[in-house]
């Protein structure tokens, strides 16, 4: 559902614009989706590194990551969804 509804912006949303999806890899000659994974990082201005599971997020119909979720595990912020997106550059 959030590969729809993280657009803010009304006439991007409705031209949808930005639809995101789940990455694909390749492996052995075949293709499957990304899987959500665990992993321990310390996030963008957070102060100690913490135990998450992360899912990478691509544009639809294109390889290339622009954002990735990822659902807290630890105490006190357990269960808090955050995302991270990439910069557009022109």
């Amino acid at each position: 559902m959030y590969r729809t509804y993280h657009m803010t912006n009304p006439d991007v949303f409705y031209n949808k614009e930005d639809l995101w999806s789940f990455p694909v890899e390749r492996a052995g000659g075949t293709r499957s989706v990304v899987e959500p994974y665990y992993i321990i990082m310390k996030l963008p201005g957070g102060e100690r590194e913490e135990f998450l599971l992360m899912e990478p997020m691509t544009p639809s119909n294109r390889n290339n990551m622009v954002a990735w979720l990822a659902a807290r595990c630890d105490d006190p912020g357990y269960g808090e969804l955050i995302e991270y997106s990439f910069r557009r550059t022109a």
